[in-house]
C-alpha cells in the first residue's frame, strides 16, 4: 500500500465513522512517520512525540488512537514500561459497506446473466422449433403440391379421352418432335386415332386407307390390354403399327394374286372372256 492508498482510504473511512478534527491530524501524523520508515509492516512511536507532532494533548491522542484502532485504520499496541515505544500498524481499510455494494452488484451483475442465458437459450429454442415447424411445413407443401399435380394431371388425362369403337383410349402427351413422351421404366400411354392414321399415311397409305385401318389397330391392341405377345407393355406403338401395315401389304398381295388367278382361270376356260373389255375395267 501506498502514501497516497493511505490518504484515500482516510477520507473513505471518514464517510462511514465521520473523525474528529484532532483523529485525522493523528492518522495523518502516523502515516507521515510510517512512510518516513518505508512503510514497514509496524513501526514504533512514543506519544510524546505524535502528541507534539500531531499538537493535540495526551488524552486526546489516545482517544483518537482508540478511534483509529476501532474504524479499521490502525491496530495499535501500547508498550508495557514507559520507557517502551507503543507499536502502530497501517492497515488496509475494510469498507464493509463498499463491499456489501460490491456484493449486491455482483449478485445483481450474475442474476442479469444468468437471465440472459436464459433468454438466450430460450430463443435459441424457439429459432429452433420455428425452423423445424417451417421445414414440417415446407414438405408438408411440397407433398400437398405432388398430390395436387398428380390429381390434376389424371384428370387432363380423364379430359382428353376419346371414344374409339366403345372403348376410352388416352391421348398420347407429345414430345418437342411429335414423338411421345416415354420413360424407360414406364409403359407408353396409348395412341388417339388421329396419331395412328397420321402415322400410318406417313408410311404410305393413303388418307382413306389411314383412317379405315387406325380404328381397327386400336381396338386390337385394346382388346389385348396394349401388351405384347410377351405380355410386357408396349412402350412404342409405332413398330406394332408397322407391322400392321405389313400385314396389310400381305393382305392385299394375297388377294390380288387369289384374282388374278381366278382371271387366268377363267381366261384359260373362256378364251373370249380374256380379251373382253368389261376386263379391263374390272381389273384394269
Amino acid at each position: 500500500m501506498t502514501y497516497i492508498d493511505a490518504i484515500n482510504q482516510m477520507w473513505e473511512a471518514n464517510e462511514i465513522h465521520s473523525f474528529t478534527h484532532a483523529e485525522l491530524v493523528v492518522y495523518m501524523a502516523l502515516i507521515d512517520t510510517w512512510n518516513r520508515c518505508g512503510r514497514k509492516m509496524e513501526i514504533g512511536i512514543d506519544y510524546e512525540s505524535m502528541t507534539d507532532k500531531s499538537r493535540t494533548s495526551k488524552d486526546t491522542y489516545y482517544r483518537a488512537l482508540r478511534k483509529l484502532s476501532e474504524s479499521g485504520l490502525i491496530a495499535y499496541k501500547k508498550g508495557h514500561k514507559s520507557n517502551t515505544l507503543g507499536k502502530v500498524q497501517i492497515l488496509k481499510f475494510r469498507n464493509e459497506m463498499r463491499i456489501k455494494r460490491e456484493s449486491n452488484a455482483n449478485e445483481t451483475r450474475n442474476e442479469s446473466e444468468s437471465n440472459a442465458n436464459e433468454t438466450r437459450m430460450n430463443c435459441e429454442h424457439y429459432n429452433e422449433e420455428l425452423m423445424s415447424n417451417r421445414v414440417k411445413s415446407k414438405e408438408k407443401e411440397s407433398k400437398e403440391s405432388f398430390f395436387n399435380s398428380s390429381s390434376m394431371s389424371q384428370a387432363t388425362n380423364d379430359d382428353d379421352t376419346e371414344k374409339i369403337g366403345g372403348n376410352d383410349l388416352v391421348l398420347t402427351d407429345l414430345g418437342r418432335h411429335g414423338a411421345p413422351k416415354t420413360s424407360p421404366h414406364v409403359a407408353a400411354r396409348p395412341p388417339s386415332l388421329g396419331e395412328v392414321a397420321d402415322y400410318l399415311e406417313s408410311q404410305g397409305l393413303y388418307r382413306s386407307q389411314a383412317e379405315f385401318e387406325a380404328p381397327k389397330f386400336i381396338n386390337y391392341n385394346q382388346k389385348l390390354g396394349w401388351l405384347t405377345p410377351k405380355g410386357k407393355k408396349i412402350r412404342d406403338w409405332r413398330p406394332i403399327a408397322d407391322n400392321w401395315m405389313m400385314k396389310i401389304n400381305d393382305y392385299e398381295r394375297r388377294d390380288t394374286d387369289q384374282q388374278q388367278g381366278a382371271v387366268n382361270s377363267r381366261a384359260k376356260r373362256h378364251p373370249d372372256f380374256a380379251s373382253d373389255e368389261r376386263l379391263n375395267d374390272l381389273y384394269g
